[in-house]
């Protein structure tokens, strides 16, 4: 929203009256002209602008819920007005995925988070929508009494919460957003707190730990596709919050990506704590064992590994039919479950645990999940591993 300003003083003299009538018929034969262009160029615009519109969700456009506003109380530092607010529809997030031609055509199975469809078809969309998503789902979370995980920064990031409540309908498994980020954050305290200092997060999105957690001295490396993390940090900039010292590292997970990480500062002699969460939903079994290979191939002994997959009888439950068929739909099917992820992470160099959700309070990181939070149809492991 723009401040009113002062109207400014009238000119002494109008300025046609210092012209000739020469020079004033013809600056209204000009007037008269640009009038018509404007008016032409209006009517291409509008039908432009009509026609892209129909390529995207008028989901989009409904308004943000406010729910979470009932509580600002609890992040007085971040209460701001709500115009200062960077809307869903106000972010330019990219909207094609970026040329694989440098490395030549992705290989099958090999994908980035939401690209995969059956190697035939890149979402873009997909891409763009999910991580607004997960700030969805973690900012709902931050306004329960009995919060799993508080994200004080996630309503400047979340897009409209009417997708999220239809995917609940679907039976989408957003629980585990809250249940991974928490183990996750647990991961990463331990690890700093044994001398670890480089922390990777692959296919960041709209993961906010830069801001919300304290790593001092450790320097923080967000891993995804060309401008999603510079677009994050623009949008959490126009709500006053400042950047958060991490490392971007622009790079399409579906070709070797380790290179660029070590460029950008990367020390693959020391050890690290990887994070990587919602990824392997969208990776076949090839695609999958790759990451972790060319994760291997820089993670140093004594590295940390948190992740979450489906188990494999995710797929089988009848109950998450629809919600399945609708990620079909959607572009990005899940396509990416483990029987048995210990026996997987072995097979890579990973010593590991595997838990369920309700099984996470056995893991010695993270206290039990709240009831709502379990849910026994729809199984996701989360896993964590050490690099001996």
């Amino acid at each position: 929203m723009t401040t009113p300003s002062e109207t400014p003083e009238p000119p002494a003299e109008p300025v046609a009256s210092r012209r000739s009538p020469f020079f004033a018929n013809r600056a209204v034969q000009l007037g008269a002209m640009g009038v018509a262009g404007l008016a032409v160029g209006g009517v291409i615009g509008l039908g432009i602008g009509f026609a892209a519109g129909h390529h995207f969700d008028d989901r989009h456009d409904r308004p943000r819920h406010s729910k979470f506003d009932d509580r600002r109380d609890r992040h007085d530092r971040f209460d701001r007005p709500a115009r200062e607010r960077a809307t869903f529809q106000q972010r330019q997030w990219p909207t094609a995925r970026p040329s694989a031609s440098a490395s030549g055509p992705p290989r099958p199975g090999c994908a980035d988070r939401l690209g995969y469809v059956a190697d035939q078809v890149e979402n873009a969309s997909a891409v763009r929508t999910t991580s607004d998503w997960m700030a969805v789902i973690r900012r709902r979370e931050s306004a329960e009494p009995d919060a799993y995980l508080v994200d004080p920064y996630a309503e400047w990031l979340a897009g409209p919460d009417q997708l999220v409540a239809s995917l609940d309908k679907l039976g989408g498994p957003s629980e585990v957003v809250i249940t991974r980020g928490r183990l996750g954050d647990a991961v990463i305290g331990e690890a700093l707190r044994s001398g670890v200092d480089q922390v990777v997060i692959l296919a960041s999105g709209s993961d906010t730990r830069p801001w919300r957690l304290p790593t001092p001295g450790a320097t923080v490396y967000e891993a995804d596709l060309p401008g999603q993390v510079e677009t994050k940090i623009a949008t959490l900039a126009q709500a006053g919050i400042g950047p958060a010292g991490q490392v971007i590292v622009d790079v399409d997970l579906r070709t070797p990506w380790a290179g660029p990480l070590t460029h950008a500062g990367f020390d693959p002699a020391r050890p690290a704590v990887w994070l990587v969460e919602g990824l392997f939903y969208y990776f076949p079994a090839e695609a999958a064992d790759e990451l972790l290979d060319r994760l291997g191939s820089v993670a140093a002994d004594d590295s940390r590994l948190a992740l979450d997959i489906p188990h494999s009888a995710y797929a089988t439950d009848p109950t998450n039919a629809e919600f399945l068929a609708y990620m079909v739909d959607r572009g990005s099917p899940f396509v990416g479950a483990s029987a048995d992820p210990v026996a997987w992470l072995a097979r890579h160099g990973w010593t590991a645990s595997a838990y369920l959700a309700a099984d996470l309070g056995s893991s010695g990181l993270v206290p039990t999940p709240p009831a709502r939070l379990i849910h026994p149809e729809r199984p996701i492991w989360h896993v964590v591993a050490r690099r001996p």
